[in-house]
């Protein structure tokens, strides 16, 4: 059974949203308490706290766009985690090519649990394709997130979900220097 690591909600939640007032009770509703964190926390319970903070951050854009800017905060405020820092700590000493080529330990860092590994395939020059599998995923998400990660060395990065479908879903991403 797959599970998202404590650290990805406190990345979003803590660090870069900095939840207060009604909606922590709102996210507690749905089984995350910000003042109690667990270790691990369900799918379910993911999607339904970004489906939440989608609303309440971003309620003038749709659920995908609001997703991908979740995203994009969500990495923010992960390089605020003790794990974050770690990671953060590496990404001066990493080309696009390389972070892309990387993407599935960057993701498993927020994810407890087996599930496939995820698939990158170079298509070309500054480009490339991640696949991930289950049903785990959010896509926008995912995408904003990666979108965070690869400006952080220095890149314009274009990512866009590509696919979806029940088993899987795949992100097409380019760059300009």
């Amino acid at each position: 059974m797959v599970q998202i690591a404590a650290s990805t909600f406190e990345g979003l939640f803590i660090q870069a949203l900095k939840v207060e007032g009604p909606f922590v009770d709102k996210l507690r509703a749905v089984g995350f308490d910000p003042l109690r964190m667990e270790t691990v926390y369900s799918v379910e319970v993911w999607r339904k706290t970004l489906q939440l903070a989608s609303l309440e951050f971003h309620p003038k854009l749709s659920p995908s766009a609001a997703e991908f800017q979740l995203g994009v905060r969500m990495v923010e405020g992960y390089f605020g985690t003790l794990v974050g820092k770690v990671i953060h700590a590496a990404m001066p000493f990493l080309s696009a090519d390389t972070l892309c080529m990387r993407l599935p330990r960057f993701f498993s860092s927020g994810i407890v649990g087996a599930l496939k590994p995820p698939e990158v395939k170079k298509l070309g020059d500054r480009h490339y394709a991640v696949t991930l599998f289950g049903d785990q995923g959010v896509p926008w998400f995912t995408a904003g997130a990666v979108d965070a990660v690869l400006r952080q060395v220095k890149v314009k990065p274009t990512v866009q979900v590509a696919e979806v479908k029940a088993e899987h879903f795949t992100i097409d991403i380019t760059w300009a220097v």
